[in-house]
C-alpha cells in the first residue's frame, strides 16, 4: 500500500501539555520509512489574518526556521489557514495542493488542533474523494472547553472508520 503522512501544524507553537507533541514527533522520526512522502503545514499567522479579524489571536507571526522542527518532511508548506491552502507553487502539476494525496492508497493525518485545522483537512479530502486516516494518538487539541474524546466521537460520526 502507498501511503502518504500528512503532519498538521506539530510546530512547538502548540505544544500540548499532555507529551502529545512529543509523542507525535517520535511516530514521526520512527516510522518516516513506511511512508513514500511526508507532507507536513506549519501555521504562520499575519495582520490581516481571519484568526486576527474575527478571533483577536494574534499568535504565531513569526516562523522560526525549521531548526525547531523536529522531524524531517518531503514538502513543507506555510499556511495561514484550518485546512490545507490551495497553492499554485505545489507538487501537484494543475496547482491544486490535494491533487498530490490522489497519487497514494491513503492519507494518514497526525498533528494538532483535532477539533480546527484536522476536522476542515479531513473534511477537504473526504469532498476530494481521497481516502485517509487520523491517527488519533498522535493528534490533540489545546481546546480546554471541549474534551478530546468528544472531538474524536464527532470526527467519527462524520468520518467513520477514517477516524483510528
Amino acid at each position: 500500500m502507498k501511503k502518504a503522512l500528512l503532519v498538521i501544524d506539530v510546530q512547538k507553537d502548540f505544544k500540548d501539555a499532555n507529551g502529545i507533541y512529543e509523542k507525535t514527533v517520535r511516530y514521526i522520526n520512527e516510522n518516516k520509512d513506511q511512508y513514500f512522502q511526508i507532507v507536513a503545514t506549519l501555521f504562520k499567522n499575519h495582520e490581516k489574518s481571519m484568526f486576527v479579524k474575527h478571533l483577536d489571536w494574534k499568535d504565531c507571526f513569526e516562523f522560526k526556521s525549521d531548526k525547531d522542527n523536529l522531524y524531517e518532511t518531503h514538502f513543507l508548506c506555510l499556511k495561514d489557514t484550518y485546512g490545507l491552502p490551495r497553492l499554485k507553487e505545489t507538487l501537484s502539476p494543475n496547482g491544486d495542493f490535494l491533487e498530490q494525496f490522489k497519487l497514494y492508497d491513503c492519507v494518514e493525518i497526525i498533528g494538532c488542533e483535532l477539533d480546527a485545522c484536522i476536522m476542515a483537512v479531513c473534511f477537504q479530502l473526504w469532498d476530494a474523494g481521497i481516502d485517509f486516516k487520523v491517527l488519533t494518538d498522535y493528534c490533540w487539541t489545546n481546546n480546554e472547553e471541549v474534551e478530546q474524546d468528544t472531538i474524536i466521537q464527532l470526527l467519527k460520526r462524520q468520518f467513520g472508520d477514517c477516524i483510528c
